[in-house]
């Protein structure tokens, strides 16, 4: 009986902690106003991505508005990147 309880507590442990653990972490924070240059790793099959690839980028307000709608990222061979000037970071 008593195996019989630990178990039932080990289920609903493995069964709550994913419910716990699945809220999404913001990928960058930045300070209003303030110019930001975000870049990304660009990898496909284990390998920097080639030089024609193509990134766009879309930025989403806490509240789910749009900052950026399919922006185009500048290609710097092993990663893409964008730079937010101040005035868009609102």
């Amino acid at each position: 009986m008593k195996n019989y309880k630990i178990l039932m507590i080990f289920v609903m442990l493995l069964l709550v902690l994913p419910m716990i653990s699945a809220q999404e972490e913001p990928k960058f924070l930045t300070k209003v106003g303030v110019e930001l240059d975000y870049k990304d790793n660009c990898f496909n099959n284990g390998t920097f991505c080639n030089p024609t690839s193509l990134c766009n980028l879309t930025v989403l307000y806490p509240n789910s508005t749009i900052l950026l709608d399919n922006q185009p990222m500048t290609n710097q061979l092993s990663f893409h990147n964008f730079t937010f000037t101040g005035d868009e970071i609102n």
